[in-house]
């Protein structure tokens, strides 16, 4: 792409129809919790009628002090996410020594790196990975999978298959003359990331005042065609969010939750009714504390019935037990659909039920995105001929007990079953005791184990885009650096 040296700041400012930043702040505040959920706790906590009315902001101002918020959500991800790093993600490379040795570089960081992308694609339904050229100890040059905040990228474009054709982030630094005085000067960049490079562009004005009128942004001197500006987006092909999904009920829970909270804070002052004619600056009080009344007057303390509580915090439970319930409907929807993948996940993980499902789904979205990402540096890099890759891990989602499925197949070895079904039983059981092995480790001892795969490809195969056999181990399947046709959804 061509870009001017120079961009008006009203083009910059342009922001993508589907960007919307209010519902991204609402889903990482529900997730994270914290400092980001008290910033809108104000703009998520109900209001009642009486805080509309006249005084009511005092009451306002006490709820929100009691209303405390418990991510609930976040353990349901973070559980999903563990689940589908149970197999540590890495890139194995065949060819030239000095180039496999150069691409190996890619596996630097990469577990943690893909974690935090399947973080941001369950909170936001997609996420981005990005290239960058790095220098290793030995001084050499080293590629690096790199990471693109979904939050940063307000604008982006797609071609007619949908696929990513350039997206732009925007960032806003403060600086600061002197390091002991405040920021002076907001230092705005806008980065246009696209197939053939990285554009971006910086403009400053003061602190706290408005662009002046035809006010620009100039293009960065080292900006320009690198070669390794290459953007894969991590995105489901159904254009399904499981926070979008959730997130009304967690909203809905907080707000049952804070009104416990509110009503157990309020009855901690029980409020006293006394009946009496008297004002109550006459009423005097004693050096015990008590207060003294004429005999006709009465005295009592007032607070809810303990059944108002019990009705609240069962009603609490009940959404709670609502939100696990909505996770697995959310799994029982994708199962519904079509899915790329090797094998079907009701037919594998039987066992599991519809979590295991989900747990595919986002597991081979993942390694999608990576080869996808690879095969674009390869291409970018002129390595397609010359160098093979595959990427493992990401395929194991056993989510039961270890000791609870090693009594499973104790019983299941006992059943005139045949050869080939326990020999493959025993494998996955093996697989699931090497769940913090290395890829390499598990892989040799599935070879060893000699579980049951599906054929070699063809040669024909391979000519059409398929999968190619590499010198990797007897049953390893390495990925074709060719792409294969384009299906409606713009995957591979």
């Amino acid at each position: 792409m061509d870009f001017p040296s120079t961009l008006p700041i009203d083009a910059l400012l342009t922001r993508n129809s589907a960007y919307d930043p209010q519902r991204q702040e609402i889903a990482e505040a529900l997730y994270y919790g914290g400092q980001k959920f008290e910033n809108l706790k104000n703009l998520l906590l109900f209001p009642r009628a009486l805080e509309k009315q006249p005084g009511g902001q005092k009451m306002r101002l006490t709820r929100l002090r009691s209303a405390n918020y418990s991510p609930h959500v976040s353990g349901f991800l973070d559980f999903l996410t563990a689940c589908v790093f149970q197999s540590t993600p890495c890139v194995l490379f065949e060819g030239d020594p000095e180039k496999v040795a150069f691409y190996n570089g890619i596996n630097s960081g990469l577990p943690a790196l893909l974690h935090s992308r399947l973080i941001q694609l369950l909170l936001h339904g997609r996420a981005y990975l990005s290239l960058t050229e790095k220098t290793a100890p030995d001084f050499r040059p080293s590629p690096s999978v790199t990471s693109i905040d979904y939050c940063s990228v307000v604008d982006w474009e797609r071609d007619t298959d949908g696929e990513l054709i350039w997206l732009k982030t925007y960032s806003c630094d403060l600086l600061r003359e002197n390091p002991w005085e405040p920021p002076t000067v907001e230092l705005h960049t806008w980065t246009f990331l696209c197939q053939d490079g990285i554009y971006e562009y910086a403009a400053q004005k003061k602190a706290g005042d408005d662009w002046p009128k035809n006010a620009a942004a100039e293009l960065e001197g080292d900006s320009g065609g690198d070669g390794l500006a290459a953007v894969t987006e991590v995105s489901l092909p159904t254009d399904f969010c499981l926070m979008d999904s959730v997130a009304p009920l967690v909203i809905a829970l907080f707000n049952r939750e804070a009104s416990l909270d509110f009503a157990l804070d309020s009855s901690a002052f029980s409020m006293i009714v006394i009946k009496t004619k008297k004002e109550l600056n006459k009423i005097p009080a004693s050096e015990l504390s008590a207060l003294i009344l004429n005999p006709e007057d009465d005295f009592k303390w007032s607070a809810p019935e303990g059944i108002v509580y019990a009705a609240l915090k069962e009603r609490g439970q009940d959404m709670r037990q609502a939100l696990e319930n909505r996770i697995h409907s959310a799994a029982l929807n994708l199962a519904s659909r079509d899915q790329q993948g090797r094998a079907s996940g009701i037919a594998k993980f039987r066992d599991f039920g519809p979590i295991a499902i989900l747990l595919q789904f986002y597991g081979e979205v993942l390694r999608s995105a990576l080869e996808e990402h690879v095969a674009k540096l390869l291409e970018l890099k002129g390595d397609t001929d010359s160098v093979k890759f595959c990427v493992m891990g990401l395929d194991e989602f056993d989510i039961m007990a270890i000791d609870a499925k090693m009594t499973l197949v104790t019983s299941f070895l006992a059943l005139p079953a045949g050869q080939t079904a326990k020999q493959y039983v025993m494998g996955d059981l093996e697989q699931s005791m090497l769940a913090s092995a290395p890829a390499d480790v598990r892989e040799r001892a599935r070879a060893e184990a000699a579980i049951p795969t599906p054929a070699p490809a063809t040669s024909e195969a391979a000519a059409s885009g398929g999968t190619v056999s590499a010198d990797f181990g007897p049953d390893f399947q390495c990925r074709d650096l060719r792409r294969g046709q384009r299906t409606g959804d713009g995957r591979h």
